[in-house]
């Protein structure tokens, strides 16, 4: 009886353990997936990808029993110029009509705080391979609407010829830095 008053005790005095794994969809309207590429060596060209779905779930108790998975719509990507976007969508870059989306999912979670080293899978044009992301958790909250958010931010760099995305060689440069800010509503 000790036992279970103590309990009643810490959780109305918020010290009750820390909850179970918490799983969170990516609100698209708040999430950002950028990427960035050397033009001839002389500037950097960024870009942008409108659309990002998935989730990802958080176990604070155990970090490796975490995960991410992610989707990218590969045919929403903008760079600010019309032509540009329609040569990246065709087959010397992404050819979007045979690989609609690009997508990432974990197989790995390494927790430092609130930074963690995702290792997965990455799929782009079709071809897999495995990267480590690293991402930096910002906050985790209760928003207006009662909806517990929590959001992230992280980046990475990969070689485009790996993925078989390699149209222009001489114009763009090989390795691309890709930037994501992730914000999930609690399911």
């Amino acid at each position: 009886m000790k036992f279970a008053s103590l309990g009643l005790a810490l959780a109305l005095t918020g010290f009750a353990a820390p909850a179970a794994a918490q799983t969170f969809a990516i609100d698209n309207s708040h999430a950002s997936v950028l990427f960035f590429a050397k033009h001839f060596g002389f500037s950097t060209t960024a870009g942008r990808f409108n659309t990002v779905g998935g989730e990802f779930t958080i176990d604070e108790k155990d970090a490796s029993k975490s995960s991410v998975k992610l989707e990218i719509k590969v045919d929403s990507l903008e760079t600010n110029d019309a032509k540009r976007n329609e040569h990246l969508r065709g087959p010397d870059f992404f050819d979007v009509k045979q690989f609609p989306t690009a997508t990432f999912q974990s197989t790995a979670v390494k927790a430092s705080g609130d930074t963690f080293d995702v290792t997965g899978d990455l799929t782009i044009k079709g071809v897999k391979k495995s990267v480590t992301l690293k991402l930096k958790r910002n906050a985790t909250g209760e928003d207006p609407w009662k909806n517990v958010r929590t959001g992230f931010d992280g980046e990475l760099v990969i070689n485009r010829n790996d993925f078989g995305v390699n149209g222009l060689p001489p114009v763009v440069g090989p390795d691309i830095k890709l930037w994501l800010s992730l914000e999930g509503i609690k399911k």
